[in-house]
C-alpha cells in the first residue's frame, strides 16, 4: 500500500512539476539586437519556478521519483539514430571534455528546469586511456573490458554514478561539448583518474552540492574539476549546479570551460549549430523577468 501510496505521489508531483518548467517563444530579434553575451545575464535568475508544496511533495519520495522519471523513456533520443552527428561530436572529444546534453526523451528532461538537462565527463575509450597513462591505473583496471568497446563517459543518473556508452552518451537531442582550459598534463590525468574513482557514488536526488557522500550530474564535474568554478546558485534553500547556467557562463568565457562544439538533432537530421543558437534555446526556458 505505502509503494502505491509514494507512486501515486510521485506522479502527482511529477505533473505538477511538467506545468512549471515549459519553453517561451523567444523573440530572436531582440536576442540579436541585445547580443547572447549580454542577454545570458538572465539566465537562472528565478531558478524556484515550481510551488513550494509541489517540492515538498516531491522530496517526500525523491530517490523513487528521480529513479522513475529518468528510466522513463518517451522516445528514443534524435541523437542516437545519427551516426553522423556521433562522429563529428567523436572525433573532437578529449578525455575530461564535460557533456552537457537535451534529454527530452526521458520524463526527467522533460521537467527539467532548464534546456540542458544532464551533464557527463567524456573519458574517451581504451586507447585514450593508455594515450593519458592511466590504463593500469588501479581506478581504471576494473572498466578494461567496457572501455575496450568504444568511447564512454562518466554520469551521475539515479540510482548511482556509472560508465556508460554510446546507447547513453546519445540519448539525447542536443550535445554540447566543453573543454577545461588551462590545466597541466598532470592535473588532467589526476583529474581523469578522480573521475573514475567516483563510479558506483550514489546519486542525489536532493541536488544538494553540501553532501559529501552521494553528487547529482552537473555536480560531477565541479566534484573532480573545483578549478572551473561552476556558478553555485541556492535553489529551495540549498546550494546547487544548474547546468544551464553552466553552459551560459562557458558562452560567456566566466569560467576556464571553452564551448566546443553544440550539436542539435530532430527526427529528419543534426546540425552542428554556432554558440548563438545554444544560447538562443537556454534563454527560451529563463526569459528575462519583467519590469515595472
Amino acid at each position: 500500500m505505502k509503494q502505491h501510496i509514494r507512486a501515486l505521489v510521485a506522479l502527482t508531483a511529477a505533473l505538477a512539476l511538467l506545468a512549471c518548467t515549459r519553453p517561451i517563444t523567444l523573440d530572436r530579434a531582440e536576442l540579436d539586437r541585445a547580443g547572447a553575451a549580454v542577454a545570458l545575464d538572465a539566465c537562472c535568475d528565478a531558478p524556484q519556478k515550481v510551488p513550494q508544496a509541489v517540492v515538498r511533495m516531491a522530496e517526500s519520495c525523491a530517490l523513487p521519483l528521480t529513479t522513475s522519471l529518468s528510466r522513463l523513456r518517451l522516445r528514443h533520443g534524435y541523437l542516437l539514430g545519427k551516426a553522423g552527428a556521433q562522429a563529428h561530436v567523436l572525433a573532437l572529444a578529449q578525455p575530461l571534455d564535460v557533456f552537457a546534453t537535451t534529454v527530452k526523451a526521458r520524463a526527467a528532461g522533460q521537467l527539467s528546469l532548464g534546456y540542458f538537462s544532464h551533464m557527463s565527463v567524456y573519458v574517451g575509450d581504451a586507447a585514450a586511456l593508455r594515450k593519458s597513462g592511466l590504463w593500469d591505473d588501479p581506478a581504471v583496471t576494473p572498466w578494461h573490458a567496457r572501455l575496450m568497446q568504444g568511447p564512454m563517459v562518466i554520469e551521475a543518473r539515479a540510482p548511482a554514478i556509472k560508465l556508460v556508452g554510446r546507447m547513453r552518451m546519445f540519448d539525447a537531442d542536443a550535445l554540447a561539448v566543453l573543454r577545461p582550459t588551462g590545466l597541466s598534463a598532470a592535473r588532467k590525468k589526476a583529474a581523469l583518474r578522480d573521475v573514475f574513482k567516483t563510479i558506483g557514488t550514489p546519486f542525489d536526488p536532493h541536488f544538494d552540492a553540501r553532501t559529501s557522500d552521494k553528487v547529482f550530474c552537473s555536480e560531477l564535474p565541479a566534484r573532480v574539476l573545483p578549478e572551473l568554478n561552476l556558478p553555485v546558485r541556492t535553489v529551495y534553500g540549498r546550494p546547487s549546479y544548474i547546468p544551464d547556467e553552466a553552459v551560459a557562463h562557458s558562452l560567456q568565457g566566466k569560467i576556464p570551460l571553452r564551448f566546443s562544439l553544440f550539436v542539435v538533432a530532430d527526427q529528419d537530421g543534426w546540425k552542428a549549430q554556432p554558440p548563438s543558437e545554444a544560447a538562443a534555446r537556454i534563454l527560451e526556458y529563463w526569459p528575462k523577468p519583467a519590469t515595472n
